[in-house]
């Protein structure tokens, strides 16, 4: 970290990921972030590779306006391409007939750190309002932290957390029980006290710009010295009572 700094100037914070096979670089300064893209070797001679991290430099906000209803994604990405914009994705809901519709809501990718509090289409002023996204679930054994496609445990019933038992369409029949909590409930219930311990980490996520792992790191130092586990237990003894 020396030998960078040495050839950039201070860096604000750093901090490794993937088990210190590469380290995040926390910068402010334009002028820097160029010096450290086009950095290839250390002053020792160590060969580098500096790129802009995958998620931490791109941010995501909300616009709801009946004036978007019928412009396409590709018009409004054109539109707010010089406020950084790369990508627009409408928000759609079922249909009767099983089909979809479009809503008036869009959520916007932005490359950069914050949220412009406003966009334009044409006269029109749109207020932007920060996104933040459902927890990660496993739809496979219900655990948070990681998706389907990487889990390698073994699938179990979505309301009573058993080993998956009912075939595809048919409904559970035994109590609910929330392997997250031990509560009386689902795992996918939004009255989990497991989930909104996850939601508020995800809020801190986004609210401060780090990753989830250092997100996660923060909300256990903020109730520490309370585990994670204890707290869930905490809570679903007050449901349970």
């Amino acid at each position: 970290m020396k030998s960078i700094e040495k050839a950039a100037g201070k860096i604000e914070s750093a901090h490794s990921e993937d088990r210190c096979s590469r380290y995040v670089l926390h910068v402010r300064n334009q002028k820097q972030v160029q010096t450290l893209l086009a950095l290839k070797k250390l002053i020792d001679g160590t060969t580098v590779e500096i790129n802009y991290h995958r998620t931490l430099n791109t941010c995501k906000c909300v616009v709801s306006s009946f004036d978007l209803i019928h412009m396409s994604e590709e018009d409004l990405l054109a539109e707010w391409k010089g406020h950084k914009v790369t990508e627009v994705q409408r928000i759609t809901r079922p249909t009767l007939d099983g089909g979809r519709e479009k809503t008036n809501t869009l959520i916007l990718t932005i490359f950069g750190t914050t949220i412009p509090e406003h966009l334009f289409v044409g006269p029109i002023r749109i207020p932007t309002r920060i996104f933040y996204p459902a927890p990660m679930v496993c739809f496979k054994c219900l655990q948070y932290g990681h998706t389907k496609t990487r889990c390698k445990s073994k699938e179990v019933c979505p309301n009573c957390s058993k080993s998956a038992h009912v075939a595809e369409g048919e409904r559970c029949v035994e109590p609910a029980y929330c392997r997250n909590c031990e509560g009386p409930h689902s795992a996918s219930s939004r009255d989990c006290p497991a989930y909104k311990i996850e939601k508020e980490i995800m809020r801190i996520k986004v609210e401060q710009g780090i990753s989830f792992n250092e997100a996660r790191k923060n909300y256990n130092a903020r109730n520490a010295p309370t585990s994670f586990a204890n707290i869930v237990k905490e809570s679903t003894s007050t449901i349970k009572t």
